[in-house]
């Protein structure tokens, strides 16, 4: 795990790259989860990204923000773990980007499965994502 540090006086960005994804607050109430495309969506790089997302807010509150480009491949078992169960207290939204048709079915299934206390959203572009992250109401 290759790890960059946080000054919150700064507000210089933190980044923390994982199995799944390259993980990253460059504000101080959102972190940014840039899946990779050649890794596999488990329950375990999931639960470790959840873990670096808690590290990198020092126990404050947040949104998060995933962008998942491509024909990723997932494991059944992440459909069946409610992976923001231990966040829920302090997760104010997730916004999700696909591209892919089968990633907007599974992430739409999974939220079937799990409906969120917080505000969620399925997007086709970063930009329109962090445009409705900002929006007061989220």
């Amino acid at each position: 795990m290759k790890t960059r540090t946080f000054d919150v006086v700064t507000a210089m960005p933190q980044e923390i790259e994982t199995v799944l994804a390259r993980v990253f607050c460059d504000a101080p109430s959102l972190v940014e989860v840039h899946l990779k495309p050649d890794a596999r969506i488990t329950v375990e790089a999931m639960g470790e990204i959840m873990q670096v997302r808690r590290s990198l807010l020092q126990g404050g509150t947040g949104a998060i923000l995933f962008v998942a480009p491509g024909e990723l491949e997932w494991e059944t078992a992440v459909l069946r773990t409610d992976h923001f169960n231990d966040d829920r207290e302090n997760l104010t939204a997730v916004a999700v980007m696909v591209d892919s048709r089968v990633l907007n079915t599974v992430v739409n299934t999974y939220f079937t499965l799990f409906p969120p206390e917080f505000p969620m959203k399925v997007f086709d572009s970063v930009a329109a994502a962090k445009e409705w992250l900002r929006e007061p109401a989220v």
